[in-house]
């Protein structure tokens, strides 16, 4: 079962570990101290699930990734750097329900637009490693969107609260998913976006999608720790909000070469000076200019401090509350290949 805060790697079975004879009890420490795992230190950002035998030997079972410290995609990289094998790989929930699913980004040059208020736009590629190390591959969609086309909606940010609009056909091709969606242009939130579409089409500019969803099947390459998924259960896509605070989102990052930040500068200008806006849209650009400028100028002043991101080191003898002897039991460390 998927852990709302960790991504879990899992070495072994632990029913087989269980059966073993002299089997005691299960551990918990940040990193492997001394000890590693399959020759691999492990650093103390990650947590060692151990299983400990009577007679001193110790199993690593799990390797547990927090969050605050590691993305998925970042996990299964650092599994594949250092040559980790695995039996399955569940990234963190994150708490996540049937209302609040997985999300997953992908920028594309906007397909097609007219004045009715239609889209066409890709919300999802095929084929690619995307950030979370997964590739989607073709027909990975066809079931969800032939069974659950009522009740898939096009929404802004993700947000329940803020329908844009719903699909009039899924397209799929060789390229990605393609959605013709009929936005609601009776609403002055959808008009803004709808503007958005407009203004960045006419500047060959792109706008970045999200698909909310469940990957119901998939496999994992154990050499490569991708993960291939054939079927998606999607639920929603969404326009992220150009001037938001996702730091996902390409066209508003702060910390990029300057020459970048410089056409983000004039793309905001322009939109002040040429888009058809509403007055709080509007201001919402002019807050984001004053909020890019004011960044560069903190990043000036900042500019050649050291970093200080290292985290303490801790040995796991000594946040193991266990009566075992856990420096014998480290030295004497047993791994199951």
């Amino acid at each position: 079962m998927p852990f709302a805060n960790e991504h879990a790697s899992r070495l072994i079975s632990s029913k087989e570990l269980e059966s073993r004879t002299g089997f005691q009890r299960v551990a918990r420490t940040h990193g492997s101290g001394k000890g590693k795992v399959q020759g691999v230190s492990i650093p103390v950002t990650i947590d060692v699930i151990w299983y400990v035998y009577k007679d001193g030997a110790v199993i690593a079972q799990t390797l547990r990734f927090p969050i605050e410290h590691w993305s998925s995609a970042e996990a299964l990289k650092w599994l594949k750097d250092n040559k980790i094998k695995y039996l399955s790989f569940e990234k963190a929930t994150n708490g996540k329900s049937e209302e609040n699913p997985d999300t997953k980004n992908f920028t594309s040059q906007i397909k097609d637009i007219d004045e009715k208020g239609i889209v066409s736009i890709y919300v999802n590629g095929f084929g690619n490693v995307d950030s979370d190390n997964d590739v989607s591959e073709i027909g990975s969609f066809d079931k969800t969107c032939r069974e659950r086309f009522k009740q898939i909606k096009h929404l802004k940010d993700h947000d329940r609260t803020q329908l844009l609009g719903c699909p009039l056909e899924f397209m799929p091709d060789n390229y990605g998913l393609l959605v013709r969606s009929a936005m609601n242009l009776e609403k002055q939130m959808v008009k803004d976006v709808y503007s958005d579409y407009k203004f960045f089409m006419e500047h060959d500019r792109t706008l970045e999608h999200s698909i909310g969803y469940r990957a119901i099947k998939y496999n994992i390459d154990e050499v490569t720790g991708i993960r291939h998924i054939t079927e998606y259960k999607l639920m929603e896509y969404s326009t992220l909000s150009f001037l938001g605070a996702n730091s996902n989102t390409p066209c508003v990052g702060i910390k990029g070469e300057a020459i970048k930040i410089q056409e983000e500068i004039k793309l905001l200008n322009d939109m002040l000076t040429k888009g058809s806006y509403s007055d709080e849209k509007f201001i919402q650009i002019e807050n984001k200019l004053i909020e890019i400028k004011s960044k560069i100028e903190e990043m000036k002043t900042l500019n050649g401090k050291p970093s200080n991101d290292t985290p303490e080191i801790v040995e796991p003898d000594l946040l193991l509350k266990s009566e075992i002897n856990y420096n014998y039991l480290i030295m004497n460390l047993k791994i199951q290949k």
